[in-house]
C-alpha cells in the first residue's frame, strides 16, 4: 500500500469533499485507476501544501503528485512520464480593488512587484516567480488567498485558472473577480504533475520503473477525457495527446 499525501484544496486535481467525507478528484481518479490495474492500493490523504510534502520528505508519507522542483527531487524520484499538464497560470484581482486599472495594464512580472500578492506555504513556483517581491504574504489554504484578494488584503493571485474557476465558484465570488493573461511571466507556464515516490521506500527505483509503464499503458487520453469530464467544464490536457 502507498500512502499518497495531497494537496487537499487544489481543486479539481485533488480535494476534500466535504459531503463525501474523502479525497477526491482527477488524481484520485487516475491513481485509482493505476492501482486497480497493479498489485497495490493507495490511501487518499488530505493535507496542506506544505503538510503534504513534509510527511513525504520525512517518510511518514510514500508518495505525492507535484510539479518537479530541485527541493522536491532530493527526497522523491519523479516519475517520468506526467500525470497532468496544467494550465498556464492566470492573475486575478477583485474588481472592486482601487488598483484594479493599473493591474489590468501591467506589461510585465516588475509591474506586479508594486502590488500586494498572497500564494501557498510550500508553493515551490510561486516561491521562484515572487523571488524578492516586497509584500508577499504565505498562507496554507487556497480559500485563504482567494478571500485575501477578494477582500483587499492582497491586490492580486497568480493562480491555476482550472482550480481559481472550480474555488470561485465553489466560493460563489466569480462575479467579483477579474483576470488577464500570466503569459508575460515565464514561470506561470504550463507544467507537468509528477507522481514522486520518496527515496527511502523499499525497492524505489524499481517501482518508479514499473509505475511508469503502467501510467503510459493505463492513462490513456479516452480515460483522461472521461476523468476530467466528472469535474467541470475546463479542459485539461493530457501528457498523451
Amino acid at each position: 500500500m502507498f500512502r499518497h499525501a495531497h494537496h487537499d484544496d487544489n481543486p479539481p486535481y485533488a480535494f476534500f469533499d466535504r459531503h463525501a467525507g474523502r479525497m477526491r478528484g482527477i488524481l484520485v481518479d487516475l491513481l485509482d485507476v493505476l492501482a486497480d490495474h497493479g498489485d497495490f492500493t493507495i490511501d487518499h490523504e488530505g493535507y496542506p501544501l506544505a503538510r503534504a510534502q513534509n510527511l513525504v520528505s520525512a517518510g511518514v508519507a510514500d508518495i505525492f503528485c507535484m510539479p518537479v522542483s530541485a527541493r522536491r527531487s532530493t527526497y522523491v524520484h519523479f516519475i517520468p512520464t506526467p500525470i497532468v499538464t496544467t494550465m498556464r497560470d492566470d492573475i486575478y484581482f477583485a474588481a472592486a480593488n482601487p488598483n484594479a486599472g493599473a493591474l489590468a495594464a501591467i506589461g510585465s512580472i516588475k509591474d506586479l512587484y508594486r502590488f500586494k500578492t498572497v500564494s501557498l506555504i510550500g508553493d515551490d513556483r510561486a516561491d521562484a516567480v515572487w523571488r524578492g517581491h516586497p509584500e508577499r504574504t504565505l498562507v496554507s489554504e487556497f480559500e485563504t488567498m482567494v478571500n485575501m484578494m477578494v477582500f483587499g488584503h492582497a491586490d492580486f493571485v497568480l493562480a491555476d485558472p482550472v482550480v481559481m474557476d472550480f474555488k470561485l465558484r465553489e466560493m460563489r465570488l466569480a462575479t467579483q473577480v477579474r483576470s488577464l493573461s500570466g503569459s508575460h511571466i515565464a514561470q506561470a507556464q504550463p507544467v507537468s504533475i509528477r507522481l514522486g515516490l520518496r527515496k527511502s521506500f523499499p525497492d524505489a527505483p524499481a517501482i518508479v520503473e514499473h509505475l511508469d509503464r503502467d501510467i503510459r499503458k493505463h492513462i490513456t487520453p479516452s480515460l483522461y477525457r472521461q476523468v476530467i469530464a466528472r469535474y467541470g467544464p475546463r479542459t485539461l490536457r493530457s501528457s498523451k495527446t
